[in-house]
């Protein structure tokens, strides 16, 4: 069985040995995303990270499971730039379940693009579709070829917005 790897994502572990001596206390005031995965190839020149295996990637306010992750980093400040899951995707947001072949996040816009059989289910509610792009700074929602069910009257009916 291959090992598992547990790697603390952080800009000061990224770009060297400094950042994983942070004490107990440290780490729970941080915004410590915590990956694990059968296997990590990081190229520093590039500066990717590539996740292969049973990808479960957690911080405080989000769960992503896929079969890999890549993630980019900005080359200038070291910080998260993308990052993209691919297959049997499952991410988990507060009381949001979103799951597709492929996921694709960019800071910048804050967008999130959900590809190959996307389904969005929260409360009561759901949504399919071929693409789904959620806007995280505009809580605006975007779905192709959309199949949405809702049921009236059920509680937990909350909409698709944060």
């Amino acid at each position: 069985m291959m090992r598992r790897v547990l790697v603390t994502i952080g800009v000061a572990m990224l770009v060297g040995a400094g950042g994983l001596a942070q004490s107990p206390a440290a780490e729970k005031t941080t915004n410590r995303t915590e990956i694990t995965a059968n296997k990590l190839v990081f190229d520093y020149a590039k500066r990717t990270a590539v996740f292969d295996g049973d990808v479960v990637a957690k911080d405080p306010t989000m769960q992503i499971e896929s079969d890999r992750l890549i993630i980019q980093l900005d080359p200038q400040t070291q910080q998260l730039q993308a990052a993209r899951a691919i297959g049997r995707v499952r991410i988990t947001e507060q009381d949001r379940i979103a799951t597709a072949d492929e996921a694709e996040y960019t800071v910048t816009d804050g967008r999130l693009v959900l590809t190959g059989q996307a389904t969005v289910m929260r409360g009561n509610e759901r949504l399919s579709g071929t693409k789904i792009t959620f806007w995280r700074t505009t809580q605006r929602v975007e779905c192709e070829r959309p199949v949405m069910i809702l049921l009236p009257g059920k509680e937990g009916s909350k909409g698709w917005g944060p």
